[in-house]
Order: C-alpha cells, then sequence, then structure tokens
C-alpha cells in the first residue's frame, strides 16, 4: 500500500524563488523544471501549492503556469505596525499584490509567517483584519506557520485557526506527541506538515555546502543507518508519518518530477524506530 495520496500533497515552492534548501546547495530550480513539476502534478491530480511573499519571485512563477484548479497558500511577513488602520492597509496591499502576481480572485490559505504574531500586542487587529478577508471570500482559510509547539498552544487558545503549519521529521520531535497533535485538531480545520525531509537532509545528500559541513558526521551516521537497517531513505522518511493520525497535508520540496514520483510510489513498510540525532542546530535548521 502506497503511503501519500496525491490529495494530500502540497508542493513547497521555496527553491521556485530563492536558493533554497541545504541539500540543493541553496539553489533555485529552473523554470524549465518548475513547468515540469506543475505539468506532472496537474496529471496527477495534485493541485495544491505553498508559496509566501518573501519567497523571491515565486508568487510570479507560479501565477505565470497555473491554471485555476491550483489552491494557493502563501504568506504574509512579519506585521509590525500597532495601528488598525495602518495594519488593514497593509495587509490588504500584500494580499491583492500576491492575487495579482499569482492570477488568482482569490486565496486558498493565508499565514501568517511570524509564529508569534498573534501573540504580539497587534495581534487582536490582525486576527479580526483576516476574519474580514475571509468573510469578503478573498480569502477562504487563514492561520500561522508555527516551529514551538508551546506558541501554537498558546495562540490556538486564544483564536480560532483554520490551518497551522508545523515542522515534522523522525529529527524534529516537536510535535511528534500524539496527543498535543489531537489538542491541535480538536481547535483547527487544518494540520499541514512541513520540513518532511528536514530541507532533503534525511534523503541521502551531497553535502557542499560549508553551512552543513560541520553536521557532516549525522550525515554519514543516517547513510550507516540506513544502510544496516536495509531502508532507502525516503521509505524511512515518510514511514515515519504512518502511525500519527490528524495530520491533513503534507507540504514537501522537491527539485524535479522525478523526486515526486519516488515520493509517490514509496510503500509501507513496518520501521519501528528511527535514527536520532539531539543536536538542537541540526534539529532545528533556522540555527544553522
Amino acid at each position: 500500500m502506497k503511503l501519500i495520496k496525491p490529495k494530500n500533497i502540497i508542493i513547497g515552492s521555496a527553491n521556485f524563488g530563492l536558493n533554497y534548501g541545504i541539500s540543493n546547495n541553496y539553489k533555485k530550480i529552473s523554470s524549465e523544471q518548475i513547468k515540469k513539476i506543475i505539468n506532472f502534478c496537474e496529471k496527477k491530480n495534485i493541485n495544491f501549492i505553498d508559496t509566501a511573499a518573501g519567497y523571491g519571485n515565486s508568487e510570479e512563477i507560479i501565477g505565470s503556469i497555473t491554471n485555476k484548479k491550483w489552491k494557493i497558500i502563501t504568506k504574509l511577513p512579519l506585521l509590525k505596525s500597532n495601528n488598525y488602520s495602518k495594519l488593514k492597509k497593509d495587509i490588504f496591499d500584500y494580499v491583492y499584490l500576491s492575487l495579482l502576481k499569482l492570477k488568482k480572485n482569490n486565496i486558498y490559505g493565508i499565514l501568517l509567517h511570524e509564529e508569534k504574531q498573534l501573540l504580539f500586542k497587534n495581534g487582536i487587529y490582525i486576527y479580526k483584519i483576516l476574519k474580514e478577508l475571509k468573510k469578503k471570500k478573498i480569502i477562504k482559510y487563514f492561520g500561522v506557520s508555527f516551529y514551538s509547539r508551546d506558541i501554537l498552544i498558546n495562540t490556538i487558545k486564544n483564536y480560532k485557526l483554520d490551518i497551522v503549519q508545523i515542522p515534522m521529521n523522525y529529527i524534529n520531535n516537536e510535535f511528534h506527541d500524539i496527543k498535543t497533535l489531537k489538542k491541535i485538531k480538536n481547535k483547527v480545520k487544518k494540520i499541514h506538515v512541513r520540513s518532511v525531509f528536514h530541507q532533503g537532509l534525511l534523503l541521502n545528500p551531497k553535502i557542499k555546502s560549508n553551512k552543513i559541513r560541520k553536521y557532516k558526521k549525522y550525515i554519514k551516521y543516517l547513510k550507516q543507518w540506513h544502510f544496516n537497517k536495509k531502508y532507502s531513505h525516503i521509505e524511512s522518511a515518510l514511514n515515519f508519518f504512518k502511525s500519527y493520525k490528524y495530520i491533513d497535508a503534507f507540504v514537501i520540496g522537491i527539485n524535479s518530477s522525478e523526486d515526486l514520483i519516488e515520493i509517490l510510489n514509496c510503500k509501507k513498510r513496518k520501521i519501528h524506530e528511527f535514527p536520532k540525532i539531539n543536536d538542537k542546530k541540526f534539529v532545528d535548521l533556522r540555527n544553522i
């Protein structure tokens, strides 16, 4: 039985417009390769894509090559103003600029890119403005892209969100607790997981970047672990999720349509233990 269905895949697009991804040696993928990915997705009925105003020109690229069937999730940058009118203008300007770039009349989802945003002084204003955008049907859902479980829990105590996006893989255990996931799911409509492959570091990468070279011992450990256990890297990365309920979709960054074929063809295997690395900088790649 295959692990992940096309309907549960959201294509991550950071590397469409940015030099992004440790395992990709911080390179953007070519426009030709992006078109191949999009065409392949349309054949496989994959029609979700995740982007952000801060992902270089990814919104323009997506707008130029996707049709109306695509559902777009984009993100707002940090909003600093404490003045309601100024905030409303800023948010509406960001959203309408994204609509213009994406060539869409509405957006499936808007996420706040700063995880503490709703806990700041201006949070209540931002929440009210996002609800207004939803009421006007300019956006269907809104939420927050989180890194920390505590910040997420504190946020959903005070605000009703449609979507939360969280990092999760067998290295990053911030959200591994099934009780926590259930608690979150009881408060929100959709849980989207990102960092499934830890920027590709769980996929047997060839490390060339100086930023990650000091962690080559962990890459070597992962390679040896998979060799000893006779699992492929993609099997361990994806089978980690087979016992987790409450996850609605996976934001997956890829470099080619061939990557996506491998993901779609990955089957369930009985994996009872996974590699463990406790180095905080390696676990949370923001620290690198």
